[in-house]
């Protein structure tokens, strides 16, 4: 399996499970980083770009300005990777989360003032 696509699919895993979403329950999905990554993400939230609610913006520069930021309702969640180079994708998969990613950053949106 293709790193990027791994990496994309655990990014998406953990911003669905800090707003503790199923698959296609977030209201819209920005990606910043490669095509495998925003495919790894897709695949996993539901989210599309055929269904209005994904936008990617392509970014291969570095894996460190790579983030995946999923709307629910009231909330989002920001989900950074750290700088790394894998050797492979089970590497990627058997890595904990706090190595992959740096912390998530949780918004609370039309509430409040």
């Amino acid at each position: 399996m293709n790193v990027g696509l791994t990496v994309g699919m655990r990014a998406g895993m953990r911003a669905m499970a800090a707003l503790n979403l199923g698959r296609a329950e977030a209201v819209r999905l920005e990606v910043v980083g490669g095509h495998f990554f925003a495919q790894g993400v897709e695949g996993v939230t539901g989210c599309s770009p055929i269904r209005d609610t994904l936008v990617f913006t392509q970014n291969t520069a570095c894996t460190a300005d790579w983030s995946v930021t999923l709307h629910a309702e009231e909330t989002s969640v920001r989900v950074a990777l750290r700088e790394a180079t894998y050797t492979g994708a089970d590497e990627v998969l058997g890595l904990p989360d706090d190595v992959l990613f740096t912390a998530d950053s949780l918004t609370m949106e039309g509430v409040g003032a």
